[in-house]
């Protein structure tokens, strides 16, 4: 989100419009299914490009350094698909270890927690003789905010 524009920004914007580079090239439609390693280091990736009516393996090797940038989840799977992790969960799951690697995949805290925002006008909570009116319930700060509009007897 830009602060100053209030408008929300993209991966396309930030990263690639507007950058002229002959080292960078983006590709769409398509998966990386495993790391490339010689003697444990990363040379390349190859992945699965879809085209019109069938998927082709595509092997790419890198000049200086691969950067696996997957997100929480499809990262610790590109490496442990690669033969990167923990020796046993590899071999219970016909992996050839490369790098016994075992925090790979461990510790999985993707977004461990979710804000929700709840508002309503004129919620109102009824007792014996009073109404409390609630104009705003905000849990995006874990708190509740309340102010009491008027003092009413209940019908």
């Amino acid at each position: 989100m830009d602060p100053e524009k209030i408008e929300r920004s993209y991966a396309r914007t930030g990263h690639y419009d507007g950058i002229n580079r002959t080292n960078l090239e983006v590709i769409t439609d398509s998966k990386v299914t495993k790391i490339l390693l010689d003697d444990g280091v990363a040379t390349g990736v190859l992945f699965e490009q879809k085209t019109e009516n069938s998927t082709a393996v595509v092997a790419v090797k890198a000049d200086k350094e691969v950067i696996i940038a997957a997100g929480a989840i499809h990262s610790p799977q590109i490496l442990q698909q690669s033969g990167i992790g923990p020796r046993a969960l590899l071999e219970s799951a016909g992996i050839d270890t490369v790098v016994d690697l075992p925090g790979v995949g461990q510790n999985f805290q993707d977004h461990p927690m979710v804000f929700t925002s709840i508002t309503r006008k004129s919620l109102c909570f009824c007792s014996k003789i009073q109404v409390t009116c609630i104009d705003t319930i905000d849990f995006r700060q874990c708190r509740i905010s309340a102010a009491i509009r008027t003092q009413q007897t209940c019908t």
